[in-house]
């Protein structure tokens, strides 16, 4: 089983430090590079893409960017959050427990936080 685990991509931050400009140009550049990220995972077969983190920098997501990344979800027929949240908790446990290295108590941490 191949995995993809990355942490905060923060994919709508301000980034304040940069000028209005350059932060427009990063923020694009993130939201790509997460978009190459998930056609990667398509393309070799990847089972799961696990962000251990913040998707979006705040609660308030510009409609542009959560149309935009929800578009990306949805058009993919290998992506089934339905099914991923109609499993049974043991059912979901046991699955994630087949990925190597992720045994009951990091499967909690991810059904705790994730589901």
């Amino acid at each position: 089983m191949k995995i993809i685990h990355t942490s905060d991509l923060h994919l709508n931050s301000k980034i304040e430090k940069l000028s209005a400009k350059k932060a427009t140009i990063r923020r694009e550049e993130v939201i790509r590079t997460f978009e190459r990220m998930v056609e990667y995972a398509v393309d070799n077969s990847v089972s799961a893409i696990i962000i251990a983190g913040d998707m979006f920098d705040t609660t308030k997501i510009p409609l542009k960017v959560f149309d935009r990344i929800m578009h990306l979800i949805n058009s993919n027929e290998n992506i089934d959050l339905e099914k991923i949240k109609s499993l049974e908790t043991n059912a979901l446990q046991a699955k994630l427990m087949e990925i190597k290295g992720v045994g009951e108590k990091v499967s909690n941490c991810i059904m705790l936080f994730s589901m």
